[in-house]
């Protein structure tokens, strides 16, 4: 019996040079111990530099694909140095071919963002910037012929937001996506239908530490 598996690797570095309004995503009027402050007050602008780094490994044996993924970047500013970005992401997916057009894939992803302030653009809640995000999916897709398919996706996710004030914040939020897709190709054109249905309930809970 010979095994014989297929390994691939590629990865790709690019730069970002750049100017952005209301950088801390601060709304355009806010009242504020009685006080009402406007966009002038609230927004800050500046340019930012940006370097992503991109690596992805796979790796193919029949029916079965592994995937590894990790991303990284940096972003400056030059004028609101609160404002400095610092995200990374670690992903792995395993994808199977279980019977004829039939696939299961487990996807598991672990973000990490790091970065001063509040985000105060949601008015019910307001949450920090820095937050740690795992997302584990498992997918089910079924191929039912003439260039349609049936994708569905399951899973849990945890979000946990850096401490702020004291306060620890966190949500568990299970989660269910449907998309139906049909495609049709000519000589001349390829379109491409795709009809998609989300739910996600999050329960946010919030301990003073």
């Amino acid at each position: 019996i010979v095994l014989v598996a297929q390994i691939s690797s590629s990865g790709h570095v690019s730069g970002q040079l750049g100017y952005e309004t209301n950088v801390f995503l601060n709304p355009a009027i806010l009242e504020q111990d009685e006080e009402i402050l406007e966009q002038a007050d609230l927004w800050d602008n500046g340019t930012f530099q940006g370097l992503s780094l991109h690596h992805t490994l796979k790796a193919r044996y029949g029916d079965h694909k592994l995937k590894l993924i990790t991303n990284g970047s940096i972003a400056r500013y030059q004028t609101e140095l609160d404002a400095n970005r610092y995200t990374y992401d670690l992903g792995f997916s395993y994808r199977s071919k279980f019977a004829p057009k039939k696939y299961i894939e487990f996807s598991p992803l672990l973000n990490r963002v790091n970065r001063d302030g509040i985000n105060l653009a949601n008015a019910v809640i307001r949450t920090p910037f820095s937050f740690t995000m795992l997302t584990v999916p498992l997918h089910l897709d079924f191929y039912l012929g003439q260039k349609t398919w049936l994708k569905t996706e399951g899973g849990y996710r945890y979000k946990r937001y850096d401490r702020s004030n004291g306060e620890s914040l966190h949500y568990t939020a299970p989660f269910l996506n449907m998309q139906l897709s049909k495609k049709w190709v000519s000589d001349r054109s390829t379109q491409k239908l795709t009809l998609r249905t989300a739910y996600m309930w999050r329960t946010y809970q919030e301990l003073a530490l």
